[in-house]
Formats: C-alpha cells, structure tokens, sequence
C-alpha cells in the first residue's frame, strides 16, 4: 500500500466512523501526513456539518480553501496546537449559540472572517450556561 492509498483509507475511516478521528489523527501525525491530514479533517467536519444543517452541499473554491488554512492555523494558536479538529467540531456543534447574524455566515471564508467574534460568543454563552457545553470549548484561548 502506498502513501495516497493509506491517507485515503484513513480520510475514510475517519469521515465514517467520526469517533475514530482522534486516533486517525495520531496514526497520520506519526507517519507525517499531519498538515494536509488537518485540512482534509476540517474540511470534511465542515463539509458534514453544512449538509447536515442546511441540507445541501456547500460550495468549494480556492478562497474557502485558503480561509480554512488560515482557520486552523489561528486555532493551532490559540490551543497551543492540541485537538484543533476537536476545537473547530466544539465551534461548529455551538453554531446555535451565535446571533442571527453569525449564524448566517457558513462560508469558511465568512467564519475566518468573523473567527474571533464566533469563539467570544459561543465562550459567552457557555459561561451562562451548563459546564458540559464549557467544556468542550475549554480548548479554545
């Protein structure tokens, strides 16, 4: 088996069976698959949480690829580089949290544009709210 045909069957086991994500993730950084393994991670999160939510798939370009990139290159600093896949899943899972306004920019290059805002409101509402929904944004600075 060559590298392309091991990413890909892990790319698969990991958009399938999403609780395997974190051990995927390990298995690619061991093997140094990490940076293009984040991206295709982040990008399938996304792309899963879009259908699921609108029911349609969203729309793909280079300026959504290169705002996911930026994406996760600001949740690698403000998690100091630990679970960022599980950071950008804890945002996209309190997208309820977010205003009228936030909640209409799904685009990536929308939600890189108004990252910031998007981690304050959902930290905000988490603090009001139940320490299990804390949690799981904890991660993020």
């Amino acid at each position: 088996m060559n590298d392309k045909q091991l990413k890909t069957m892990l790319q698969k086991l990991a958009t399938e069976h999403p609780e395997y994500r974190p051990l995927v993730a390990a298995i690619e950084r061991r093997l140094g698959f990490d940076a293009t393994a984040d991206y295709q991670q982040f990008i399938s999160a996304w792309w899963t949480w879009h259908v699921e939510r609108f029911g349609v798939k969203p729309r793909m370009s280079a300026a959504q690829g290169k705002a996911m990139k930026e994406i996760i290159r600001y949740l690698s600093e403000v998690t100091n580089g630990e679970d960022l896949l599980g950071a950008w899943e804890a945002i996209l899972s309190n997208w309820s949290h977010l205003s009228p306004f936030l909640q209409r920019q799904t685009a990536l290059t929308q939600i890189n544009k108004n990252l910031v805002e998007i981690i304050a409101a959902i930290k905000q509402a988490h603090e009001k709210g139940s320490q299990k929904a804390a949690d799981s944004i904890r991660g993020l600075a």
